[in-house]
């Protein structure tokens, strides 16, 4: 690990730039990776200070301590700091601006770590955050931190259509950007034009990977334990959309794919005689925990078999590539058992168009069109998109 140490947005108010802060009532959208370099949370930070009125929390997806899987809390009285925890789903509410006016909320600060990929959902959390500060004139107080895959490396598909209210602006799997980049980029592109304060990290540059930094890693969650996992998150989450296992419920969540019809043996010879670039598949038998989500459960108690990512170089490795290819050779082993999974129940509505932004990659796998053809497809749209986020950049 090298020796360079990076400060987040976090260490930068709770020292230098306390003025950023002072003066004004807060409500935090926060969670347990919201930590100084000494590890304190940003909650004792804020309830230490006496220059500073801490009115209440929000909490999203695995709540203000990092310990629900997928889902938000309901309103409740966190008993460390005795405030109150509303849902961040409120943020998209008119309940939301109810809250904010009877608190006399003055600033909303955002402190939470990326995973550097769009599917990790915050980057949702702060569009709500900027739109709801747009209507009632308060502060978006964003404290930033490192993308976790660094910020010159992009893949994947350009596209949101699918996504309404979810994606909000266009960015692909790997999108290179800080959390305070790209909120920025959503204030300004759609026109939100929020009053909206991004507090820089010191010491981050683009070619950084988090291990770069000297900074301790937070477990983003159970299923996100580790930079590895953050890199293969960034394809293989569109196995979410199907009947495959992701890995949820094994010790490697995202690394690990597999049913219990796949012949590992088969899967994995497949796979390595693409000689894909920077990764090698080994045999991968596991049989998963039950999960609370019903469609993170997958064949939870069965035993599965399928192949295991092995990262050998992660400046070549491309995992959304590898994603598509491994999508296809899935269902070339079992079209009869081979099933995209529906969104919410409701027919012809899948949950891989959700993920992906289009039915892009569902509708071109089922007709047959090679995996290098889908993701050549994207280039046009992803070389604009490269062009475009460097007008947001706030890091060298």
């Amino acid at each position: 690990m090298t020796e360079t140490n990076v400060r987040s947005g976090l260490d930068v108010v709770a020292t230098t730039r306390r003025d950023v802060l002072r003066g004004k009532r807060i409500a935090t959208i926060a969670n347990h990776t919201a930590v100084t370099q000494d590890l304190a949370s940003i909650y004792d930070v804020l309830a230490s200070r006496d220059d500073l009125e801490f009115v209440f929390l929000y909490s999203a997806f695995h709540g203000i301590r990092g310990d629900h899987q997928d889902s938000e809390e309901g309103y409740h009285i966190d008993k460390k700091t005795g405030l109150p925890v509303y849902p961040a789903a409120l943020l998209r509410k008119d309940e939301g601006v109810r809250e904010i006016e009877q608190h006399n909320v003055d600033a909303i600060v955002f402190d939470i770590q990326s995973a550097g990929s769009k599917y990790f959902g915050y980057k949702n959390v702060i569009c709500s955050a900027e739109e709801i500060a747009a209507k009632t004139g308060i502060e978006v107080i964003l404290l930033d931190r490192p993308n976790p895959l660094g910020g010159l490396i992009t893949e994947g598909e350009v596209e949101e259509a699918y996504r309404p209210r979810v994606g909000w602006y266009q960015v692909p799997n790997i999108h290179g950007m800080t959390y305070g980049e790209l909120a920025t980029m959503f204030n300004q592109e759609h026109g939100v034009n929020c009053n909206l304060t991004v507090v820089k990290m010191e010491g981050w540059r683009r070619s950084m990977w988090y291990n770069d930094t000297g900074m301790l890693w937070p477990m983003l969650s159970c299923n996100l334990p580790t930079i590895t996992s953050c890199l293969a998150f960034a394809g293989t989450c569109l196995f979410e959309g199907c009947n495959i296992s992701e890995g949820r419920g094994t010790t490697r969540p995202f690394e690990i794919v597999g049913a219990p019809w796949l012949v590992a043996k088969e899967l994995v010879q497949k796979m390595n005689d693409l000689a894909l670039p920077g990764v090698k598949f080994g045999e991968a038998y596991f049989i998963p925990t039950p999960n609370p989500i019903p469609r993170f459960s997958k064949f939870a108690g069965e035993r599965c078999q399928g192949v295991r990512m092995y990262i050998t170089d992660r400046e070549a490795f491309q995992p959304v590539r590898a994603t598509i290819h491994l999508l296809e050779e899935t269902m070339r082993a079992d079209l009869d058992r081979f099933k995209w999974l529906e969104l919410g129940n409701q027919p012809d509505r899948y949950y891989m168009d959700w993920l992906a932004g289009s039915d892009d990659v569902r509708t071109k796998l089922e007709a047959g069109e090679p995996a290098d053809e889908i993701v050549e497809a994207w280039t046009s749209a992803l070389s604009n998109y490269r062009k475009e986020r460097r007008r947001y950049f706030l890091y060298d």
